[in-house]
């Protein structure tokens, strides 16, 4: 809401001051979200149009398109995208959503993105609802919600269930093994440390080694997310989203990934809070 302030002037002659008192209050615009959307907030369809020119069509394929709004994370290593059905929401709903991580990316992007660039493998996924307060020429960001997903498949690092260090032994017969065939090699480079080179050896010194094949891509996995738009204890409220000319809030709900080296990368997408009634508060 915007706080609005009631002032009451008492004038009293010149030879005195006048008596001012003021009361704060707040207006609400009650109403709830529309049932449905107008419009669909697709990444990929955006993407298409930025990196697709030329004699390439202005819009993806018909199966390539989703009744669903479409947040991708193009500077993932692996394929990673959330849809999610609803971008306008009432105060206590729920923002749900479906996070895919693995698979390719789009054909379209294959090329378009800096391979040296984008994040290595994720360890760490996160959903974050946060706001953005704009007025009088300042502007405020604050995280009211902060959801982990856990991911599949990540090591974890540590002690194992009694504390210890987790190590691996490959046993005293394997470690026999690798130093008797160190000591034949050594004695291999020994005796032929003197021998000149053949041209067999130079030709096959000159020929660079081939590139290893490209990793296929991890296959997809699905994680459901759900975060449930009340009000915090904090201070920090959810309250509906209001556009005036001298105050606006605003909502954004952001998809984190992170790497094992601590690079993050992200993208964002903006939702917009109604309030269907008061729940019993005062007006």
């Amino acid at each position: 809401c915007i706080r609005h302030s009631l002032l009451v002037t008492v004038q009293r002659p010149w030879w005195t001051f006048d008596v001012l008192r003021s009361l704060v209050f707040a207006i609400h615009k009650i109403g709830p979200a529309p049932a449905v959307e107008e419009h669909v907030l697709d990444d990929d369809l955006i993407l298409y149009d930025m990196h697709c020119q030329g004699d390439e069509a202005s819009a993806l394929a018909p199966e390539d398109q989703v009744p669903q709004h479409r947040l991708r994370v193009v500077d993932a290593a692996e394929g990673l995208v959330m849809h999610y059905e609803r971008s306008c929401l009432n105060v206590g709903e729920a923002f749900v959503g479906t996070i895919t991580v693995g698979g390719d990316i789009p054909a379209f992007l294959a090329g378009k993105i800096d391979p040296e660039k984008r994040c290595g493998p994720l360890v760490g996924l996160e959903v974050i609802i946060y706001k953005i307060e704009t007025g009088d020429g300042d502007s405020n960001e604050v995280v009211l919600k902060i959801h982990d997903v856990p991911l599949e498949g990540v090591p974890v690092d540590g002690p194992d269930a009694d504390g210890e260090a987790v190590t691996t032994d490959s046993g005293s017969g394997a470690a026999a093994a690798a130093d008797h065939g160190s000591q034949a090699a050594s004695a291999d480079a020994q005796a032929g440390v003197n021998a000149p080179p053949t041209d067999a050896a130079l030709a096959a010194a000159s020929v660079p080694a081939p590139a290893p094949p490209p990793a296929p891509p991890a296959e997809p996995k699905d994680y459901q997310v759900s975060i449930t738009l009340d009000k915090s204890d904090t201070g920090f409220d959810m309250g509906p989203t209001i556009i005036d000319d001298m105050l606006s809030v605003r909502y954004f709900v952001r998809l984190v990934a992170r790497d094992a080296a601590g690079v993050s990368v992200w993208n964002t997408h903006e939702i917009v809070l109604y309030r269907a009634n008061l729940h019993h508060e005062t007006i």
